[in-house]
């Protein structure tokens, strides 16, 4: 039966994607449009998985394999399987022909401020960028000397104890993100001054003084300044008849108690009034931090996504509900959130007025609420993540929470240890319960070296039959991480530091930009690193000019140092730089570019952090403690949330000052309880990551497995799966990578070598692939790459030939004119009656799609043309739109263009 209001705690591994699936098909096969459900989540890839399972449940929905789906769906629906699958093509055609809301959060507020942003002075068309923090500083400086404020900045940083600017930075970045919470400051009226305060000690002094207390006790209340004296440890009680010092003194007078309560009461307050000036100064700096990063955002009509959340929160408070509906030319009737436990609060009061309007009138219309999540995977409390708005909004809304506690994921022994760790470190644990029948094997040394260890244990891995691709070291952070992998090196094994997936971090494509900083900027040291990388003690770079094109320059490096080597990531650099001739601009991009690490391009042992594994799985993990001792929290104020979870106070850090104030006390007890809670949580995610083999390397003292108790243990034995993935086992295995059907699939490797005809027709399609927009104008360019890949298959004939080839194409009348106005994806891969196959190109428009398919000869044409039949089929049933085939023939001498 379909609950209306309902929210799932998810353990790891416990089927959250298959839940939110299940609903959102429901939802469908019960009349309700895809315009009128918003599903969200947090990143893109949860937004293709989604989509790809809708889309693929809905065609393949009679597949035995889908019964359990099925099942589930005719419960939630009340409707029979035999119902179902009658209404499934109506139900799959209205889906992929209508609009739909599935989208990450980010996304969703951004059409939010691109509807409406002309309410606070937005153009629509403005960009998404990350945005570089250096660039920021400048323009809030600025206008700091604008207003004289400059010396407040320094009063501030010099008053919080901490004269670094890009702390101080940091800080005020943090307040952006979420300062639609911030409270505003209450009136308090305090009359104190650090005279006052000196005048009472002194009088108590000389009063204790009087009584003939001990030099020690006597040495308490000395001449000093207010911030030595709160740190005095007799503060800490509430009377001095609680100190031996003092007690049978304050028996015979008094008054030398009340005098340091007195005392006590001054310090209090001048704590609040100095706390009082600091946050006047930090939201006036603040204030001036935000104007100015909103004017440069609005100045370059480009957004970061926190502009984009801050905005959005505005446009919520201006506009009417009824505006924004229309707007964004919907009414949400139907709401699910994925990933709810990382949910920020600013992010929820941006949903907010979507979800009040669910509950509203409720009774008249079918409406539902629904969100999924996991609180103990919650790491992003420092993003502004509140794991706690799990609970708050079921009670809020009156929404059921059911537990999801089958892990369909890790084996028999992973669960069982992960279970009894936790049940005795975490508040409300709910243990849960394996569905594999793999028993699997869990391990947990503990050791002085831990990088040594680690690296021991992965070699085991290995002898026992692991392929390096499957083992993953998870590790606290990147600098962990970089430690692992020199290791990992000096014992010649394969290790991918996975912390980003942008090819800018890969040593290679690093180096080789910065020789081409060096060329425009004279940095001489990055220059020299990479020539003795290359095994170049000296060099010649006469032919350098300013005035080259970004592409050229590259080129050049990579031809005179030999340093393509086959690598796919150089190819994507190159390519990345045809549309930025201009090499102060190709610099400047790629510092912000995010170009992806080309698949299967790198192989070997995978390193990465415990936050970026998050939502992922892995046959073999071995968990690494944390190098170093665990960082001290040093920030300098502490947020107090209220039950609505929007900030009531914010507490200047001092050291002593629970002495004095029972609710920075409270403040200071409840942050170190969301810190275990965080810790926890980390650990959870780090120990849930593993299918069938876990391993734990723990230090022998202050180990971040401390806090659950863990002790050397071993459970099970090794479980290896037999694998048929090619393991690299070096560098030289690595650069002997084939490269020559780059961008296509995979050649049979029983073929020891190409023959001519299909080395020739790979060049063609490879450079049809590059050949960006089918801008003749690039096409030298695309040639040269290609020419570098091919030079030792081909003759320079050949490729002169496909140059002649791809020309005629791109002048081809019929050929442009079937471009005009669509849109185009180049190398579709789809899988059709379990075959992997590649579509050369897609053209899209709103009417109707066209499949395209390159040839170089005329060869087989019967064969041709039922390849194209099946690919045609294939997308109209996906896309359900009119669909049509064309073979292009590119001959030596003409273009035939053939519908099929």
């Amino acid at each position: 039966m379909f609950q209306k209001y309902l929210a799932y705690r998810a353990s790891a591994g416990s089927g959250k994607t298959f839940a939110l699936s299940v609903r959102y098909i429901s939802l469908l096969f019960m009349g309700v449009s895809p315009t009128n459900i918003l599903a969200v989540t947090f990143t893109n890839k949860a937004i293709n998985e989604m989509l790809s399972r809708i889309a693929t449940s809905l065609i393949e929905l009679d597949n035995p394999k889908n019964e359990h789906f099925l099942n589930e769906i005719s419960k939630q629906t009340s409707m029979t399987t035999l119902q179902l699958l009658e209404a499934r093509e109506e139900v799959l055609k209205n889906f992929l022909s209508s609009r739909n809301f599935i989208a990450t959060l980010d996304g969703f507020f951004t059409s939010i401020v691109k509807s409406s942003g002309i309410k606070i002075g937005l153009s629509d068309n403005f960009s998404i960028k990350t945005k570089d923090n250096e660039l920021l500083k400048e323009p809030f400086l600025l206008e700091l000397h604008h207003d004289n404020l400059l010396d407040v900045l320094l009063e501030l940083a010099i008053e919080i104890e901490d004269k670094r600017f890009d702390k101080l930075f940091n800080l005020l970045e943090y307040l952006y993100r979420i300062y639609p919470l911030l409270p505003k400051l209450p009136t308090i009226e305090i009359n104190i001054s650090i005279e006052q305060i000196e005048s009472k000690r002194e009088e108590l002094y000389k009063a204790l003084q009087l009584a003939k207390v001990s030099n020690t006790a006597l040495r308490n209340f000395e001449p000093m300044s207010v911030m030595e004296l709160m740190q005095r440890e007799i503060f800490a009680k509430t009377s001095l008849t609680e100190n031996r010092n003092y007690k049978k003194y304050v028996e015979k007078n008094p008054q030398l108690d009340e005098l340091f309560l007195e005392l006590k009461e001054m310090i209090s307050s001048w704590i609040l009034l100095k706390e009082r000036i600091i946050l006047e100064k930090l939201l006036d700096i603040f204030t001036h931090f935000k104007n100015s990063t909103l004017k440069k955002s609005k100045e370059e009509n480009s957004l970061g996504f926190d502009d984009i959340t801050a905005l959005g929160y505005e446009i919520i408070k201006l506009v009417s509900k009824e505006y924004l509906k229309f707007k964004i030319d919907t009414t949400f009737e139907h709401i699910l959130i994925d990933e709810f436990q990382d949910t920020a609060t600013l992010q929820y009061l941006l949903l907010q007025p979507f979800i009040d309007e669910i509950f509203e009138d409720k009774e008249d219309k079918f409406k539902s609420f629904f969100y999924v999540g996991d609180t103990k995977q919650s790491l992003y409390r420092f993003r502004g993540g509140v794991e706690e708005l799990f609970d708050v909004m079921a009670k809020r809304y009156n929404i059921t929470i059911s537990q999801m506690d089958t892990s369909y994921r890790s084996s028999q022994n992973v669960v069982a240890e992960v279970n009894r760790w936790f049940k005795a470190s975490m508040q409300g644990y709910q243990p849960q319960i394996a569905h594999r029948q793999t028993l699997g094997f869990v391990e947990v040394i503990e050791t002085e070296d831990i990088i040594s260890s680690t690296v021991d244990k992965i070699e085991w891995l290995i002898k026992n039959g692991a392929v390096q691709n499957d083992i993953t070291i998870l590790v606290v952070t990147n600098k962990d991480g970089l430690a692992l992998q020199d290791a990992c090196f000096e014992q010649h094994i394969n290790a991918i530091l996975k912390s980003s997936s942008s090819i800018k971090t890969l040593p290679k494509i690093a180096s080789l930009v910065a020789m081409v900083r060096y060329l425009k900027e004279a940095q001489q040291i990055d220059a020299y690193n990479f020539a003795l990388s290359c095994g170049v003690e000296s060099f010649n770079i006469e032919w350098f000019n300013p005035f080259m094109s970004s592409f050229e320059v590259l080129h050049q490096l990579i031809k005179e140092f030999n340093y393509f080597e086959g690598d796919k990531n150089i190819l994507k650099l190159l390519e990345f730089s045809l549309d930025l001739n201009d090499i102060d601009e190709f610099l400047k991009e790629f510092e912000t570019s995010n170009i992806a690490i080309a698949q299967n391009s790198i192989h070997g042992v995978n390193i990465m952090t415990i936050h970026g594994s998050k939502g992922l799985e892995f046959e073999h993990v071995i968990v690494m403690d944390k190098l170093g001792k665990s960082n001290a929290d040093r920030s300098p104020f502490i947020f107090e949330h209220d039950e609505n979870l929007f900030i009531k106070n914010i507490f200047y850090r001092m050291k002593n000052r629970d002495s004095f104030d029972r609710f920075y006390k409270k403040a200071i007890e409840d942050k170190h309880v969301l810190s275990q809670k965080d810790t926890l949580n980390l650990l959870y995610v780090a120990l849930t990551r593993a299918s069938d083999n876990m391993i734990v390397v723990k230090k022998d003292e202050d180990s971040l497995f401390d806090i659950l108790g863990m002790t050397p243990s071993i459970c099970g034995e090794v479980e290896i799966k037999s694998s048929h993935q090619e393991d690299f086992g070096n560098h030289e295995e690595i650069k002997q990578f084939k490269f020559q059907d780059y961008g296509r699939k995979k050649e049979d490797k029983t073929l020891k070598k190409s023959t001519p005809e299909i080395s020739f027709g790979n060049a063609l399609h490879h450079a049809l692939e590059m050949l960006n927009n089918f801008d003749i104008k690039n096409l030298d360019k695309v040639l040269n790459i290609t020419t570098k890949i091919y030079k030792d298959k081909l003759e320079l004939k050949d490729l002169e030939d496909i140059k002649n080839r791809v020309k005629m194409l791109c002048e081809n009348e019929l050929f442009i004119q079937l471009l005009k106005d669509k849109k185009s994806i180049k190398e579709l891969p789809i899988t059709i009656n379990n075959e992997a196959k590649q579509i050369d190109l897609i053209l899209q428009s709103e009417e109707e799609i066209f499949v395209i398919d390159y040839k170089s000869s005329l060869k087989f044409q019967n064969k041709h043309k039922e390849q194209v039949t099946n690919y045609v089929k294939a997308i109209e049933t996906i896309m359900q739109k009119p669909t049509k085939g064309f073979l292009i023939y590119l001959l030596s001498d003409r273009v035939e263009m053939v519908l099929v």
